[in-house]
């Protein structure tokens, strides 16, 4: 009992490290003014590529980089391609999900422990967004796991709207949880907020959406502790 008490301290103690860590790179990065001048170097690059380039480019990045990027993309509600509710070129329909790098091993291996053996029946594999108006009104959506056998089964509702982002105080796609949980449910005070790496191309339909995403719970610091994620729709789906 003893030894078993000291590796849960241990753990306990490494986490609360790991993520007083993380919420320090956070504070530091949103101090920073935002140069807008990198937008137009940054974000034209990524419409240039598919679906998968675009998330392996993603994948490459390191967390200050990712939260970076996240301050510079546009919320879904103020681009008119991702305001169709139509099909895949707006926010309605399944979108693939990749988790992305947290600031250290120990934040990025939790995340991916909590998303993929505990939030759900299965590994995590995306979100389903239902038919809503992203301008005027909230809908909702749920997520998607993929089983051992290989079936898709979907759990964990959340409602979503535009709102101000509790990370940067600029718009974004802020999906909550709260209302779909009890009081004692550790998903209650989960977050992800959504913003656009790069839209849908209404005109010649090869590009689908991808969505840099930064989730986060009440618990484990908030949105100072958050954890990168992207949504993306395969560009031969439209």
């Amino acid at each position: 009992l003893t030894m078993l008490n000291l590796v849960a301290a241990g753990t306990t103690a490494v986490f609360a490290a790991a993520s007083a860590l993380s919420m320090a790179e956070t504070f530091f990065v949103l101090r920073a003014p935002l140069d807008a001048s990198r937008v137009a170097e940054t974000l034209p690059d990524f419409r240039t590529l598919t679906s998968r380039e675009t998330v392996r480019k993603l994948s490459d990045m390191d967390r200050s980089e990712l939260l970076n990027l996240f301050r510079e993309c546009p919320s879904p509600d103020s681009l008119p391609a991702m305001q169709n509710a139509k099909g895949r070129r707006g926010m309605q329909g399944d979108f693939e999900g990749v988790l992305l790098k947290g600031h250290n091993p120990v934040i990025t291996r939790v995340s991916a422990f909590i998303s993929h053996s505990l939030f759900g029946d299965g590994r995590w594999v995306g979100k389903s967004f239902r038919e809503g108006n992203l301008v005027s009104g909230s809908s909702s959506g749920i997520n998607r796991f993929r089983a051992s056998a290989g079936s898709i089964s979907r759990s964990r509702e959340f409602d979503y709207a535009p709102e101000i982002s509790a990370i940067d105080g600029r718009t974004a796609l802020v999906l909550r949880y709260s209302g779909h949980h009890g009081i004692l449910s550790p998903w209650k005070s989960m977050v992800d907020e959504l913003r656009v790496v790069r839209p849908p191309d209404r005109d010649t339909g090869v590009q689908g959406a991808v969505l840099l995403g930064m989730g986060y719970m009440g618990w484990s610091g908030g949105a100072l502790n958050n954890a990168p994620f992207c949504l993306y729709a395969e560009d031969d789906d439209l």
